[in-house]
């Protein structure tokens, strides 16, 4: 297809264009969703910044490890040629390991300033299908993460300056993957807004990217991703996740709250009502019951000692005259 695409005298790589528009677009989305919530933009961006850090190293060491057999296995022929060893560990990306690694960039802002772990989460999830899907794009137009053989409807033929299987027809197993994940991208968006009882969105999307990534990789021929027993390694990650997507959908119930929109003091001195969602509303002073009666009682003065007061502190004219006279001030 089309690795490189060239602008004039620039020479951009498809794969990383696409990701660079997708994380645009990403940050695009989370200024529309977190504009009218509790949560500050500022968070979200810098949280999504840090998911982004940990993505990449989190999907170059996923991608080294699963190399590991056949850097093991040709390490005398890659030792001799520096060249095709490097080409080998810098030539490619494992998308779990960079959702492992992002998540763990999450949680490190989260720790660092103190912010909920899951409230940046709920806020972020819906953009990961959709650089994903953007991403499988990318692989599309490189040739990468290429299909099995196939010859029929729809079937794909990369050339010779593409990084995968060329001149073989294929299935276009990136474009399929690239339109389930955009599919999710719009259901997760569509749950967030109109689900009575809501439940975790990130629950929900590991949950079901999980059993599309099991789909897809029957349709995946290129053999790098490894593989043990009877599943591939993506595939034995993806039922790990449906286990973990099940317990975060039990545990992780109700409205997010980086989507509650912050409470103002009201300027009338009403009491300040609870978010919604989490109900316990204040109660006004009038309900609040203090005991006052007694402590009145017990301080309370008669009339007689009231006077004996007064007349204690009651000045003489003479007193009050010298109260204006400069000289009794010292003036």
């Amino acid at each position: 297809m089309h690795p490189f695409i060239h602008i004039g005298p620039l020479t951009a790589a498809s794969y990383g264009l696409m990701i660079c528009i997708g994380i645009f677009v990403g940050v695009l989305l989370l200024y529309l969703r977190t504009r009218k919530g509790g949560l500050p933009f500022q968070d979200v961006l810098y949280s999504y910044f840090f998911g982004l850090i940990g993505l990449a190293v989190g999907a170059k060491l996923m991608y080294i490890i699963q190399a590991l057999p056949k850097l093991i296995s040709h390490f005398s022929e890659l030792s001799a040629d520096p060249a095709r060893l490097l080409v080998l560990i810098t030539g490619g990306f494992v998308f779990y390991g960079g959702l492992i690694g992002g998540i763990g960039g999450v949680g490190i802002y989260a720790k660092i300033y103190k912010i909920s772990f899951r409230t940046l989460l709920e806020a972020l999830i819906p953009v990961v299908p959709l650089v994903h899907a953007f991403g499988r794009i990318g692989c599309f137009m490189a040739g990468c993460c290429y299909g099995i053989p196939y010859d029929g409807p729809l079937h794909v033929v990369f050339g010779p300056e593409t990084f995968g299987l060329a001149n073989v027809p294929l299935f276009p197993v990136q474009l399929l993957e690239s339109a389930l994940l955009f599919c999710l991208f719009v259901f997760l968006l569509l749950y967030d807004r109109f689900a009575k009882r809501p439940r975790s969105l990130v629950g929900w999307y590991l949950l079901l990217y999980a059993f599309i990534r099991m789909g897809t990789e029957l349709l995946r021929g290129d053999e790098i991703r490894g593989s043990f027993l009877i599943f591939s390694t993506s595939q034995w990650i993806s039922i790990a996740l449906i286990v973990v997507a099940i317990l975060i959908l039990i545990k992780w119930k109700g409205v997010p709250a980086w989507k509650i929109k912050p409470v103002l003091p009201p300027p009338t001195g009403e009491p300040m009502p609870a978010p919604e969602g989490f109900g316990n509303p204040l109660a006004k002073a009038d309900d609040i019951p203090i005991e006052t009666e007694g402590v009145l009682a017990e301080n309370e003065a008669t009339p007689v000692e009231i006077e004996s007061m007064l007349a204690e502190n009651e000045a003489t004219p003479a007193e009050s005259e010298n109260l204006f006279d400069p000289d009794s001030l010292g003036m």
